[in-house]
């Protein structure tokens, strides 16, 4: 299936171009971006912090002109985007003292960091104006296809024993806390976990996104493009998304995951 779509993008662009006279070329590049949507609270508080990563691209292109400053650039991209998101540590549980014989409260402390890889088609359509000699800018937008979206989620939780309990005590207690969190699918310590979106049906493929950008053409074929990018679509399957940290397990909050950010890339004209 993800051959055929791929493959009917594929037509569309060559579609396109063989449509009018056309320039065709290749480029390739860096991008610099984030994955970013509704971060996960703890007593009203966001606890989630997202970091951009570096990617990258490569794809053909062809230029149809209209007049001498204005046309239609197609393109057909590969781009790996990658980003990464750390939850702070937060209290996801607590033993009480009287339950293990404690002076006080026994913590259950949890905290996770994430790495995303996102790999797209794109189609983008963009419309080109001229500026200055050497010069020119665009925007349009474009049609993804997520061909493969994994996230690899590295999670710590951590007993908190207040001052002064022996360790032989505190052993004892983490053996009843690993039965209390198995339970729950959990346990004591780092867990490494690597999660396919797609395979589990978390995700939308199909996205549509805005771009924006200037060509600082160098030569008659070679160019520079700077490009910012924008999704316009969720890429979530659904607007809501349950909630996993926050002390009300279970509800519904609002959860849009977008992806944002920059591209560099050189071109060359046949």
């Amino acid at each position: 299936m993800n051959i055929l779509k791929t493959f009917s993008l594929t037509l569309l662009f060559l579609g396109f171009s063989i449509a009018a006279s056309a320039q065709f070329g290749v480029k390739a590049g860096v991008n610099f971006g984030v994955t970013y949507g509704t971060a996960e609270e703890v007593n009203g508080e966001a606890i989630e912090t997202v970091s951009p990563g570096l990617g990258y691209q490569a794809g053909l292109f062809t230029n149809l002109s209209f007049s001498d400053n204005l046309g239609l650039m197609i393109e057909l991209n590969y781009e790996a985007k990658r980003s990464s998101k750390e939850v702070a540590e937060f209290t996801l549980s607590s033993v009480p003292a009287a339950a293990v014989g404690l002076p006080a409260d026994v913590l259950v402390n949890a905290s996770a960091e994430q790495d995303n890889s996102f790999d797209f088609i794109n189609v983008p359509l963009l419309l080109t104006f001229g500026g200055s000699e050497g010069l020119s800018f665009y925007v349009g937008p474009n049609v993804g296809y997520m061909i493969s979206g994994s996230v690899d989620v590295a999670s710590t939780v951590a007993s908190v024993y207040p001052d002064g309990v022996p360790d032989a005590a505190q052993q004892a207690v983490d053996v009843v806390i690993n039965g209390l969190l198995a339970a729950q699918g959990a346990a004591l310590g780092k867990t490494e976990t690597e999660l396919d979106l797609i395979e589990t049906e978390r995700v939308s493929q199909f996205i549509i996104g805005a771009n924006a950008g200037v060509l600082f053409n160098l030569s008659d074929n070679l160019f520079l493009d700077l490009r910012l990018s924008h999704d316009l679509t969720d890429f979530t399957n659904n607007d809501t998304d349950t909630a996993q940290i926050d002390p009300e397990r279970g509800a519904l909050r609002d959860d849009k995951d977008r992806n944002v950010g920059a591209q560099l890339s050189v071109g060359f004209k046949f």
